[in-house]
Formats: structure tokens, sequence, C-alpha cells
């Protein structure tokens, strides 16, 4: 199996893309949410102001009333729906955003750790070098 290297600039900076496109979604899942749920109590409203016929009513005035509140139930019935549709998206967004944000802080952590072993390399190879031009000098006699 043939093994890859990347440097850890370029995978960062990928899941860095990969989490705010999840935050994005997210985003829009929310918004979808927001405007299901305003749907909804529109014709929860609609369906509460529809009022019973009054009075001497025909056949036909009281089967219009009928079917309207069948429709008017049947819109509420399906922005419900929709609702609940929306809300279950929203909830698979954030999971894929908290699962986003977990990859991106691992990479964090790993350039974190790069670093401070890079800064010890560097401070461990300059107390070296400073000990090598000591040696040097007591050897040549320079301060004898």
């Amino acid at each position: 199996m043939r093994s890859y290297h990347f440097r850890l600039a370029s995978v960062a900076r990928i899941r860095t893309i990969e989490k705010s496109v999840a935050r994005d979604r997210l985003m829009i899942a929310l918004r979808e949410l927001r405007n299901a749920q305003e749907r909804e109590r529109s014709a929860n409203a609609a369906l509460a102001c529809l009022e019973p016929p009054a009075g001497l009513v025909s056949s036909r005035d009281l089967q219009w009333k009928y079917e309207q509140a069948e429709r008017l139930f049947d819109s509420v019935r399906s922005c419900r729906e929709n609702a609940a549709e929306a809300a279950s998206a929203v909830v698979e967004r954030r999971e894929d955003w908290n699962e986003a944000c977990k990859r991106s802080q691992v990479l964090s952590k790993l350039e974190a750790q790069a670093f401070a072993k890079w800064l010890e390399d560097a401070l461990h190879q300059e107390v070296s070098e400073i000990d090598d031009l000591t040696n040097a000098r007591f050897a040549q006699g320079a301060f004898r």
C-alpha cells in the first residue's frame, strides 16, 4: 500500500474549509426550519380563522366549508411534516458540523505539537552548536 505524505498546513486548510461548509449547511438548515415553522404557524392560524357557518346555510355552502376545512387541515399536516423533516435535517447538519469541528481541533492540536517539537529541536540544536563552539575554542587553546 502506498503511503501519502501531506503537509499539515494543507490538511488543516482543507479541514477549515470543511468546517466552514458544514457551518454554512447548518445555517441553511436552520433557516429552512424557521421558514417551515412559520408556514406551520400560518396554516394553523388560517385553520383557526375558519368559522363555522351561522344561520341558515345551503348544503352547497356547508359542503364548501367542509372542503375548505379539509384543505386547511391537509395544509397544516403537510407543514407539520415539513417542519419535522427540517428539524431532523438540522440535527444531522449539527452533527456534521460538530464532527468537522472535532477534526479541525485535532489538526490544530497536532500543529501546536509539531510547532512545540520544532521549537524544542531548534533550541536543542542551538545549544549544541554553542557547546561545539565552546569546545572548539578550548581545544584550540584560545582561553589560555
